[in-house]
């Protein structure tokens, strides 16, 4: 149900996050009477979806984290077999591309530190050469 809220990247004005969670809101809350502005059937492209919640994981892990899941539970429970392949789509490739992404961080992060710890280790080496 936390995903009915939204996101708040450009202050609550981010496109793109706004008719994902439009699109989340229609399947979830059917009835809710305002179909134009709370909620829309309008229905994104998968590639769309899956580029658009990699390229803002870094940014904001928590609405992309409540979005796969409420993704994977939709794909879990509906009983509507096109939607539930669309969200588990978007589930199972959003998730796989974010672990992906944490992979490479996690090195490239790690080399970062080993490379610093050598240049300090020889920095430190010259500067009390002198000292």
């Amino acid at each position: 149900m936390s995903i009915l809220r939204g996101n708040d990247t450009e202050n609550g004005m981010c496109k793109e996050s706004k008719n994902i969670t439009k699109m989340l809101r229609y399947i979830i809350v059917i009835d809710a009477g305002k179909k134009t502005s709370y909620m829309s059937n309008y229905v994104v492209h998968q590639s769309k979806v899956i580029g658009f919640l990699v390229k803002i994981y870094p940014h904001n892990k928590h609405w992309v984290t409540h979005i796969i899941g409420a993704a994977f539970q939709i794909k879990k429970n509906h009983p509507d077999k096109y939607i539930a392949e669309y969200w588990g789509n978007i589930a199972h490739t959003s998730d796989s591309r974010i672990r992906n992404w944490k992979d490479k961080e996690y090195k490239r992060i790690k080399h970062e530190k080993y490379v610093k710890g050598i240049i300090d280790k020889y920095i430190d080496i010259y500067t009390k050469r002198y000292v």
